[in-house]
């Protein structure tokens, strides 16, 4: 295992032309650097994050880099090994410790705050003093080595297709599977320096994986992908259905009473606070069973929080889990607890139109809707045949024969949604499966497509997911080290919730006598 000489990596940090600016560049931050804000910083990168900020702040000495990089991805963590130290360290301590209390300190912390802020780790840089809205102004007279940044705002752009015809159009060694690794490898083997390397991976997308679009304004990140950062996400579940006698709008089940009660919507909320927990989403509100007049402020209140705090989220999420149908009209609609029809376009527009969010106007909104969506008067045969009991849908059943904002639907209209009573829906498991795989590297619209064939493959049940997009960009979500911590406490807790739950039912059963 290479171990690191410090005094080495002071040199690599320090530009190859000083100015007297440089030398006596005042602090970015407010504060002294401490080891405490060292070690936080760290401990906010997984090994891809930390092989990133090397990359941008040491990729214009490649034989060095591709040795600490190597190093990484050997471990496997945010860890590399310096001389005259017993354990490891991470990346940002090892370049503190190179160049603390000398003479170009603040250039260097500068460049790693940077680095950071390009990487769009906003907790890290908030904790030093520099909130998202001040980061842009900071930064605007970048610190970094304009073609490292360049070089890495291509990789953050690449997916994992683009980045395996990237490998086999330049013959990049596969050894290393984070990008900048393998380009750092490139350089270093082919002696080229950094302008050149980014001349030769541009030629290539333009010729042969992806031509240029066209530069769009608004929602932060580059030309081609919305700013990946924290989300906001809002959940509103309904489970438990009444029949208002008092509301004549409120419809009566076939029992006479409210609509059935749904049965496993509870595994769905769950499923979806977990994915979005794992894929940067910072805050949460949610709800179980609201009536008419609940849903109307819930969601007011949302839309008033988001105007006020849209500084703090790149993106939002709308999910509504609930019945659903189509009126005679043709108008979608999802139910509130009390048995009463929604318009769903009414509920979309709270957060597509610009005027209703004008603060959130340039990021994307994204609004999944888990509700069938068949005529209210639809018949509804029989189930098909099948052991598997506990299958239900959220409407009328009829067999399937054939400004930013992205809305999801479980279904294609006229037809119906299938969940399980004991497991919840097919459509949010399977959606939740693929963000939680693909979510921080693949583009949402790559990774419906994949639930949609998915969906396909699922004969007994047939149901067809389907999404309509105003999307101006690719939107990724931003999984860091932080996001998995919480969503494995989230997956612990669930687990053992419901291992408890089945106990106690287990208990209550006619096979067990109570004392």
């Amino acid at each position: 295992m290479y171990e690191l000489d410090l005094d080495e990596l002071t040199d690599d940090l320090v530009p190859d032309v000083t100015t007297d600016d440089i030398n006596t560049s005042p602090s970015i931050l407010a504060k002294k650097l401490e080891l405490a804000d060292v070690e936080q910083m760290d401990a906010s990168l997984d090994m891809e994050e930390a092989i990133s900020l090397l990359f941008l702040i040491v990729a214009h000495r490649p034989d060095k880099a591709i040795t600490l990089t190597t190093g990484i991805e050997e471990l496997g963590r945010n860890e590399v090994r310096v001389k005259g130290l017993h354990q490891g360290v991470g990346v940002v301590q090892a370049l503190w410790q190179s160049f603390h209390q000398k003479q170009h300190e603040n250039h260097c912390i500068a460049k790693i705050c940077e680095g950071l802020y390009r990487m769009e780790n906003h907790q890290a840089l908030e904790r030093l003093g520099i909130p998202p809205q001040e980061a842009e102004k900071v930064f605007e007279n970048s610190y970094l080595d304009p073609w490292a940044l360049k070089l890495y705002m291509r990789c953050r752009e690449t997916t994992l297709k683009e980045q395996k015809q990237l490998e086999e159009n330049l013959e990049i060694n596969t050894r290393y599977s984070v990008l900048e690794a393998q380009l750092l490898f490139y350089i270093s083997e082919h002696k080229i320096k950094l302008e050149e390397c980014h001349t030769r991976v541009e030629q290539l997308f333009t010729q042969f994986i992806q031509p240029p679009l066209p530069s769009r304004v608004g929602g932060g990140g580059s030309s081609t992908q919305y700013s990946r950062g924290p989300g906001f996400v809002l959940i509103i579940n309904q489970k438990q259905f009444y029949w208002d006698k008092s509301n004549p709008e409120s419809r009566r089940g076939r029992d006479g009473c409210g609509l059935e009660n749904r049965l496993g919507t509870d595994m769905d909320r769950d499923r979806l606070k977990i994915a979005f927990t794992y894929l940067g989403a910072s805050q949460f509100r949610i709800y179980n069973d609201l009536n008419t007049a609940s849903v109307d402020k819930a969601l007011d209140d949302t839309v008033r929080y988001l105007n006020e705090k849209s500084g703090d989220f790149s993106w939002v999420c709308v999910c509504f889990l609930s019945h659903g149908s189509r009126s005679v009209c043709g108008t979608d609609e999802v139910y509130a607890c009390d048995s009463v029809p929604l318009d769903r376009k009414k509920i979309l527009m709270r957060f597509a139109d610009k005027k209703s969010l004008p603060n959130f106007e340039g990021k994307p909104k994204i609004l999944i809707f888990q509700a069938c969506r068949t005529m209210e008067d639809g018949q509804v045969p029989p189930l098909p045949q099948r052991s598997v009991e506990d299958i239900q849908t959220d409407g009328g059943y009829k067999t399937i024969s054939i400004d930013d904002y992205l809305e999801c639907s479980s279904t294609i209209e006229d037809f119906v949604t299938f969940r399980s009573t004991s497991l919840g829906s097919f459509y949010i498991r399977i959606l939740c499966e693929q963000l939680m795989k693909e979510g921080h590297q693949e583009d949402l619209n790559s990774i419906l497509i994949t639930v949609n064939g998915k969906m396909k493959e699922i004969r007994d049940y047939p149901s067809m997911p389907t999404y309509s997009s105003t999307l101006t960009k690719k939107l990724y979500f931003q999984r860091s080290k932080e996001s998995l911590i919480r969503a494995a406490e989230l997956i612990v807790h669930d687990a053992n919730f419901r291992d408890t739950y089945h106990s106690f039912i287990s208990d209550l059963s006619p096979h067990n006598n109570l004392d």
